[in-house]
């Protein structure tokens, strides 16, 4: 038997260029800024508690000498969201407890309860009142102490690309440099580990301060301008709801908006505006005019509307039976938005009225459509969830009509509900017909012929991410607002699918997902992006035919010309090569004329590892085996040399599932080197 000498060599695969850098949490992912200047730090708190967004991301600029513990604090105070109890000592500042509202319901404390500032911090001297067994009143939220059976471990680096270090001082002592990292995370009996990896945070959604506000209001309870603050109203006491029917504390939906006070009858919830009157609310980050946002709305008000239905309403009507009539009770009202002070001559930065405005003349008007609607309907069980709706998300605008003519549309209030697709309501604006690139303040009038009207908040919309929703019509291809977009999930400052409708055949909700595993992927390069998404109808059974473009980001990090992606579209449990073209000014791959619901991942191929194996054929003659990874409808062309100056072609393949691929080579005797070459489809 003749002896085989066999060597191994990379892939060498012509004209594609493998430059590629680590996903990494940059500063253009921080969705949440604190402080003003020209340097700029992050901060990164790690509950390690098992929690959705487990370690939340932050951004602090600054001008001048400041610390770790400047920084922390800062953050602190201008996230409405974020809590901190420290323990002041001699020899410096401790960190007992950190706490986040991460269910965003506008209150926040623990048990046993701290005493916050308006700054969000509990400032204490000592350790008397450190707590281990210290926990958040609301378990939905984030709030971790430690002090005798754990800590708040303290993390830093120099700048980004930077491992985390272990820091040697404590915050206080920790002087910050342009460009520079923090991170907290909880150690658990005193076992501590580097932050891991984060979600951004994002700014409170909902108007936190009264700027200005002129009578005349309603009567009481419907006379307080502070009412429009904070999220809309979910829940509210009805006096007379005894003789209604029902129960006296109701939920806030479509059909029954809110009223009177709040549940626990402390809270006034909406403020009438009579003719003359005006109030003008700050939110705590500015609105950005931003194309990721559903439907072109990027701001929403909410009143107190509702469609009329054609029976009693309470917490008991069902709603898969409950008619609505036609028509909606709407008052509404003219909105303005601002950016705010900008500088420019003329301009106080305390007094509003010398700002640049913008009114929405000609609509939309508050306290109309979308009237609030506060929890998921259950329509198999006929009842009521306590999964709250999404007061982002706004409602796609070419359902206005046919809810209002809902009764001559035979539509019940369940249906309602599904049309509002997970959405809390309100009447959205888009800032593009403002000419601002952004607003901060926003301004509602009662003005002759459209006074007495009520409002009950207001809120910023957020983009989407995959996992989440939207609905599509074939009016949205009319009125050119077919195209959804979904981001990144851990960056939502980042698109990750644009989904661009050329035909659909009747409303339907795309419900979309990301990818939930992709190790059985990486062996054939490194996954840039991925997800499924569902086309399916919003009201009846009945499937939707639809055409659609989809445009798979490939993310700011990647650098290539397109040659080196390869998107797949998942058949079963295999997955198969897709025709696409490279967009190179959004660095995606489009993927055109899709109709039907899939899955998708988006390669950038790597050389595949091979490895060589010896054995012998059925005739006893040496047999070397060459395997790896092989990506469907690719040509893999296994070749053989001796002297590394002529390559000659042994046999070739070209898989149609992705999968292990072996390449066999009978021929040679002696010594040989073998590499494999790929073309793409």
């Amino acid at each position: 038997m003749k002896q085989k000498t066999v060597r191994s060599l990379a892939l060498a695969l012509a004209a594609v260029p493998f430059t590629w850098s680590a996903c990494a949490v940059a500063f253009d992912d921080i969705q949440f800024w604190a402080g003003s200047g020209t340097n700029r730090a992050g901060i990164v708190i790690d509950w390690t508690d098992g929690k959705t967004s487990q370690s939340i991301l932050w951004g602090y600029r600054w001008n001048g000498p400041t610390t770790g513990l400047d920084m922390l604090q800062t953050v602190v105070a201008a996230d409405s969201r974020l809590f901190a109890h420290l323990g002041q000592f001699g020899w410096g500042t401790a960190i007992f407890g950190i706490g986040y509202d991460l269910n965003n319901s506008g209150g926040f404390n623990t048990t046993p309860a701290l005493s916050f500032d308006n700054g969000g911090l509990a400032l204490e001297t000592g350790s008397t009142n450190a707590s281990d067994a210290r926990v958040p009143a609301d378990a939905a939220d984030h709030f971790v102490e430690g002090w005798n059976t754990g800590f708040w471990a303290y993390f830093t680096k120099a700048t980004q690309g930077d491992a985390w270090a272990s820091s040697w001082v404590g915050a206080g002592d920790r002087v910050l440099a342009d460009g520079a990292w923090d991170g907290y995370s909880f150690a658990a009996g005193f076992n501590s580990a580097e932050p891991s990896e984060r979600t951004p945070a994002l700014s409170n959604p909902f108007a936190i301060e009264v700027v200005a506000a002129q009578g005349p209001f309603g009567a009481t309870p419907y006379d307080d301008p502070v009412s429009v603050l904070g999220m809309p109203s979910t829940n509210f006491y009805d006096p007379w709801g005894g003789w209604s029917g029902g129960t006296t504390v109701r939920r806030v939906k479509l059909v029954e908006p809110a009223y009177n006070l709040d549940a626990t009858q402390t809270h006034k919830l909406i403020t009438t505006l009579n003719e003359g009157s005006s109030i003008v609310a700050r939110f705590e980050q500015p609105i950005q005019d931003d194309p990721a946002h559903p439907y072109g709305v990027d701001l929403l008000v909410f009143g107190n509307a509702f469609y009329t239905s054609s029976g009693f309403v309470n917490d008991s009507a069902d709603m898969n039976t409950l008619m609505l009539a036609g028509g909606g009770f709407f008052e509404p009202m003219k909105v303005s938005v601002s950016p705010g002070y900008t500088g420019k001559p003329g301009q106080s930065s305390t007094n509003w009225q010398t700002w640049d405005w913008y009114r929405y003349k000609s609509g939309p008007y508050a306290d109309t459509a979308f009237p609030t609607h506060a929890y998921r309907w259950n329509r198999t069980n006929s009842t009521w969830s306590n999964e709250s709706m999404d007061f982002t998300k706004p409602v796609n605008p070419v359902f206005g009509p046919a809810l209002e003519s809902a009764g001559t549309a035979g539509l019940s209030a369940a249906d309602a509900i599904d049309l509002y697709d997970g959405s809390g309501g309100g009447t959205g604006f888009d800032l593009a017909e403002s000419g601002f690139t952004s607003i901060q303040f926003v301004k509602v009038e009662g003005l002759t012929g459209f006074d007495g009207g009520e409002i009950d908040a207001f809120s910023s919309v957020r983009p989407m991410v995959l996992g989440d929703s939207l609905t599509v019509t074939p009016e949205n291809l009319t009125n050119g607002s077919a195209t959804l977009r979904f981001q990144r999930p851990t960056r939502p400052s980042e698109t990750a699918l644009t989904l661009s409708f050329t035909a659909v055949s009747k409303m339907a909700r795309v419900a979309t997902a990301p990818l939930p595993d992709t190790s059985a992927l990486t062996p054939y390069g490194r996954v840039l992006n991925g997800g499924g998404f569902a086309v399916a109808p919003l009201l009846g059974s009945n499937s939707v035919s639809f055409g659609a473009n989809l445009r798979w980001a490939a993310g700011a990090s990647y650098q290539g010309n397109g040659q080196d992606l390869a998107p797949l579209r998942q058949v079963g449990t295999d997955w198969e090569n897709v025709a696409f073209s490279f967009e190179a000014a959004s660095r995606s791959a489009l993927v055109s004329g899709v109709t039907n619901s899939s899955t998708f991942a988006l390669i950038q191929v790597l050389p595949p590892r091979i490895t060589l194996a010896i054995g012998v054929d059925g005739l006893g003659e040496p047999l070397a085996t060459v395997n790896f990874a092989a990506l469907p409808g690719w040509t893999y062309t296994l070749e053989r040399t001796v002297d590394f100056v002529h390559w000659n072609e042994v046999t070739s393949q070209t898989p149609l599932p992705a999968g292990w691929t072996a390449l066999n080579d009978s021929e040679t005797a002696g010594s040989a080197f073998y590499r494999v070459r790929m073309n793409r489809p």
